[in-house]
């Protein structure tokens, strides 16, 4: 088994910590929702493409109206953010790779630059970008995976005619008829995304019968995902007894008044959207003072992390994850099929979160392509784009038990409403509710 970096220092919420601390704070992707962030530099799969950027604009259109027109490779590159998804370019380059090995399209195949990691960093993920952009000549920005990918940078790639195809749980990766997410937009406002408290309402059995603690981190995401969960269970006849966003996402926390005022509100269901360090504290705190009922939350669902560090196995014994994507624990055939590409390419197959989502986007992509060839569009940048908002493009996975099917444009604005739920069960994760599709509900 391979020994991964593990950063437990974030603080975002919306975004799942995939592994090393990827994103996971709901609503910062709604939920998916609860924390993460930090630094490092390049990841291993990274390949040498600059991180030195050209400033101002090109003409608009100049990069994705003539890259890849006249044939040849189709030139792809990505930015990253290595601390938090040391990964996102292993899966990504697992699937191309089989795209590629299978001739590619029409004997054109993916020229991946690989992802350069932004650290975090606004400013250098712009730089980075520009340079994909301008000097790389890439189609498309994928994947795209950092906290740090902000309006300059999608700006300029919207304004270069460049898709970017990521994980859409920052708000201008939403809207946008440039972005493509592999589970939709995660921050659209329009909906309730029914998947992230629908799998544990399953367990409870009668919605009816939920008394909802949630404990948010006092960030704006926290407090985005306190109102949506709310809005959820009410939506669903449960009763939310207590709903904060309180809890400082730095320093040193004493988790015994938030614990007391929990617990003072008689829940059967705790929801805990703290950083994860947080998570597993507050989850330890809630047991010794003597809550019997369930909790989840939606970023400790780390493959291998468990057999790793005992104590924090110990901490969340029982404790429910809901995961934005498929759990290899379901060794689905899409999940067998990743394994197998891994495989291919020299990676072990225990799979990280970030290796899912640059997977997954990886997936998107190809469809993506095809669909546009078989249109008869040129394979570029406009016309990724104009595949994407003719209104009769459809994502959905070839192998069954991978994410959940999308229909564009309407999946640059709304969220893929899929999850899956699992158990920590002695030192492994067990699949409780298998992953599946729910419904997003309007949010009223």
């Amino acid at each position: 088994m391979r020994t991964r970096r593990f950063n437990h220092d974030t603080a975002c919420v919306g975004r799942r910590h995939g592994r090393t601390g990827v994103v996971g704070t709901v609503l910062m992707v709604v939920a998916i929702i609860a924390s993460a962030c930090s630094s490092s530099s390049k990841s291993a799969t990274s390949a040498p493409t600059t991180s030195k950027g050209t400033q101002g604009t090109s003409a608009a259109g100049a990069a994705g109206t003539t890259t890849g027109a006249s044939g040849g490779d189709i030139v792809i590159g990505g930015v990253n953010y290595g601390a938090n998804f040391p990964d996102t370019a292993t899966g990504f380059q697992a699937r191309i790779n089989r795209f590629n090995t299978t001739g590619g399209l029409n004997g054109r195949k993916i020229k991946f630059l690989g992802t350069t990691d932004d650290n975090g960093t606004v400013a250098t993920d712009q730089s980075i970008v520009q340079s994909l952009i301008l000097n790389d000549h890439v189609i498309a920005l994928a994947p795209v995976n950092t906290t740090a990918f902000g309006p300059a940078s999608s700006d300029f790639a919207a304004q270069n005619h460049t898709p970017f195809l990521s994980w859409s749980y920052l708000p201008n990766e939403c809207g946008s008829q440039w972005s493509y997410g592999f589970n939709g937009c995660l921050v659209g406002s329009k909906v309730l995304n029914s998947s992230l408290e629908d799998p544990i309402i399953s367990v409870v059995g009668d919605p009816k019968k939920v008394r909802l603690a949630i404990q948010q981190n006092d960030n704006p995401s926290g407090i985005s995902s306190e109102t949506l969960f709310t809005k959820l269970i009410t939506a669903r006849g449960g009763q939310a007894v207590y709903a904060q966003a309180n809890i400082p996402s730095s320093g040193t926390v004493d988790y015994t008044p938030y614990v007391q005022a929990i617990l003072k509100t008689n829940p059967n269901v705790v929801f805990l959207g703290t950083i994860f360090p947080q998570t597993v504290g507050i989850s330890a705190a809630l047991k010794a003072a003597g809550y019997k009922g369930l909790i989840q939350d939606y970023e400790s669902y780390v493959p291998g992390l468990l057999a790793q560090q005992p104590a924090i196995a110990s901490a969340l014994q029982g404790q429910y994850v809901n995961t934005q994507v498929p759990p290899q624990e379901s060794q689905s055939p899409a999940i067998k099929q990743m394994e197998m590409d891994l495989a291919a390419i020299g990676k072990p197959t225990q799979i990280s979160i970030s290796e899912q989502i640059g997977y997954w986007i990886g997936d998107v992509l190809v469809e993506m392509l095809q669909a546009t060839a078989a249109a008869g569009r040129p394979l570029t940048g406009d016309g990724l784009y104009q595949t994407a908002n003719s209104g009769t493009f459809t994502y959905t996975p070839r192998i069954d038990g991978g994410v959940g099917p999308e229909k564009f444009p309407d999946a640059e604005n709304n969220p893929s409403p899929c999850a899956g739920l699992v158990q920590v069960t002695g030192t492994q994760f067990k699949v409780v509710v298998p992953f599946k599709c729910y419904e997003n509900l309007p949010n009223q």
